[in-house]
């Protein structure tokens, strides 16, 4: 359609006499312009995008400025926060260690200082009245004792002496057997 139309522009054109314009050419002369004329400040199109990229060139340095100090914040926050966590965790970890290290020797000194100051407390006839029993259950034990000791290795000794006189091996014993 529109090959038609240029056509019959083209052949109207040639009627009329006029010079042959060719397709690569505009039809129309433009007057040239004031020598005063300057499109930066003349022509808004290119006033207005030249506003524009100032504006979008504003923006990024501001964003990237912000970003920058986003960042900053964000380092100096994990580096206070790993100094703060190292120095707590170094003071936990020796708390916790002396508490471990420490509890047996302060159990066994609480131990024996209330064996030592307990007794103070304790009204002299009682605490005689608690040795005198204690020291006769003892002796009583320590008799016991002596005896199944006594009992133990005199049949002990029999039955090794026995065993050793059927063996026939009497060299090594002492000389009371």
């Amino acid at each position: 359609m529109a090959g038609i139309i240029a056509q019959l522009t083209r052949s109207a054109r040639i009627r009329k006499g006029r010079r042959h314009i060719g397709n690569n050419k505009c039809i129309y002369t433009l007057k040239p312009f004031d020598r005063t004329f300057n499109p930066h400040i003349h022509n808004k199109y290119v006033l207005e995008k030249a506003r524009w990229e100032e504006q979008l060139e504003k923006i990024e340095k501001e964003d990237t400025m912000i970003l920058n100090a986003y960042k900053e914040y964000k380092l100096l926050k994990r580096r206070r926060r790993e100094a703060s966590t190292t120095f707590f965790s170094y003071v936990t970890e020796t708390i916790l260690l002396l508490i471990l290290i420490l509890t047996l020797p302060v159990c066994l000194l609480a131990v024996e200082l209330l064996f030592m100051y307990g007794t103070a407390k304790i009204p002299p006839d009682i605490l005689e009245q608690i040795l005198r029993e204690n020291s006769t259950e003892s002796a009583d034990l320590l008799f016991t004792d002596q005896m199944n000791f006594q009992t133990f290795t005199e049949q002990t000794d029999y039955y090794q002496f026995n065993s050793l006189q059927e063996n026939g091996n009497l060299s090594h014993l002492p000389s009371f057997y």
